[in-house]
């Protein structure tokens, strides 16, 4: 006898997710927010309680031998759900270990001061880019005037927009080797053994930039000043307030990620990568941290940085839902705005070149090729079963633990038109599944508005 088993029912669901949240929340926040929501917003609220549920389709499959039958349904692929993006982070790990140096690594943080955070949360994409262009310059110019170091870096940065707590604090992580092409013979240059750039200097530079970068941006009206920023429209009351900002000390952070073992060993470059992976393609908050939500208000633990540097025990901060939810869509990046990206050496353009040369110069044999691997186990289903072949080859039957799965038949997954068009309340059903009929097409996006 045949016997189906759904995804969702594998086994038993106890664990909290953000999915969940949107779901009981979605309908209370629209009614309260939805006119300030931007078409990314729009977008999350509709993608991230539809991951892996029949709204995006799947397929099922079934045993050769018992019959026994399994949906498994696609994710969302939407950059701000926790349950996306496990390969997307393999990459990463994967393509910076292809570029790791045989020479010590830093970790160093760049923030805004709180005083920019309203203006950065109206402005996001321009302040974004002005804080990633400001971390490169900034640095670039420390490194290049330490008289006893004087080189070009490379290395690559990440941006994140949100604290413990999900309060808006927008601030960038980079990983920076201990070295750089000298500037005058373009040979590699080593830091002093023990030293890294001159703190003091890096923040006093990245602050400089930053605002010089801010006034330009100001001078071209690129500035949204609106609600409580209308004050800033004034050129008088924004100089004061600039040369408030040049007077208070910017917060930069530089710890090694070296632990004292051989720089070339694989089980160095490993931590020292996979340090800086828990960083890259991350979101606002993962399921993991959710506890509870019950009567309206959601639990979640955080860390306390400012208590022995978050290695304390984990606290528990509770918010109502629709607060929770409107500061988890505050952190949804704009469209198509590179949350990590390549400085120096390590740029696209001079990537391969500059690699080449410092390698043959350390006498560091080129790494062989990795391959691009599976999402963790705990994130099973991040990429769509497109592949019937792969989809199948290597899965065992959970029934008879003997039999081969293959595909039986393949349930649709609908266009971007079709989800954003359908009606949002219905799309906060787990079971909620979208037929062509269910659109028309005066309700459909045109091509040219079809821009994610």
């Amino acid at each position: 006898m045949e016997c189906c088993q759904d995804q969702s029912q594998q086994e038993p669901k106890t664990k909290l997710t953000m999915a969940d949240i949107l779901r009981a929340g979605g309908a209370e926040y629209r009614r309260e927010y939805g006119h300030t929501l931007t078409v990314e917003q729009d977008r999350t609220l509709r993608e991230v309680p539809g991951c892996r549920t029949p709204l995006f389709g799947g397929h099922v499959h079934k045993c050769k031998d018992c019959g026994h039958k399994v949906r498994l349904y696609n994710s969302c692929h939407n950059r701000s759900c926790p349950q996306c993006g496990g390969n997307q982070r393999q990459r990463w790990h994967n393509g910076r270990l292809e570029e790791m140096l045989p020479v010590e690594y830093y970790h160093a943080v760049f923030t805004l001061p709180d005083e920019i955070a309203q203006l950065a949360a109206a402005n996001k994409r321009v302040l974004y880019n002005i804080l990633f262009i400001a971390v490169r310059e900034g640095t670039a110019k420390t490194a290049r005037e330490w008289s006893v170091f004087q080189a070009r870096l490379g290395f690559t940065s990440m941006l994140h927009s949100w604290g413990q707590t999900l309060n808006f604090r927008p601030h960038i992580h980079a990983l920076i080797p201990c070295g750089g092409l000298s500037c005058e013979t373009g040979r590699w240059v080593d830091m002093p053994p023990g030293f890294f750039l001159p703190r003091q200097k890096m923040a006093d530079d990245f602050r400089d930039t930053f605002l010089a970068l801010l006034q330009k941006s100001y001078d071209k009206d690129e500035l949204n000043l609106v609600g409580k920023l209308r004050h800033l429209a004034c050129p008088e009351r924004f100089a004061t307030w600039m040369a408030e900002l040049a007077s208070i000390t910017w917060i930069t952070y530089a710890g090694s990620l070296s632990d004292g073992d051989d720089l070339q060993s694989t089980e160095a470059m490993e931590r020292t990568v996979g340090y800086l992976a828990r960083y890259a393609c991350r979101v606002a908050i993962s399921n993991e941290r959710l506890i509870s939500m019950e009567n309206g208000v959601v639990r979640f633990y955080y860390k306390d940085y400012r208590e022995n540097r978050g290695r304390g025990p984990r606290k528990v901060k509770e918010l109502p839902t629709v607060e929770f939810i409107q500061r988890f869509l505050t952190h949804v990046m704009p469209h198509r705005m590179q949350s990590s990206r390549p400085n120096g050496f390590l740029g696209n353009k001079y990537r391969t070149e500059c690699l080449a040369a410092i390698r043959e110069q350390l006498g560091d044999r080129v790494p062989e090729e990795i391959h691009s691997e599976d999402a963790p186990e705990d994130d099973p289903f991040d990429e769509e079963c497109s592949d019937t072949e792969d989809a199948s080859e290597e899965k065992r039957c959970p029934q008879c633990e003997q039999g081969r799965m293959e595909i039986l038949q393949e349930l649709r997954r609908p266009t971007v038109n079709e989800i954003y068009t359908a009606r949002w309340q219905d799309l906060l059903s787990p079971e909620f599944t979208i037929d062509e009929s269910d659109v028309s097409e005066e309700l459909a996006l045109s091509s040219a508005l079809e821009f994610w």
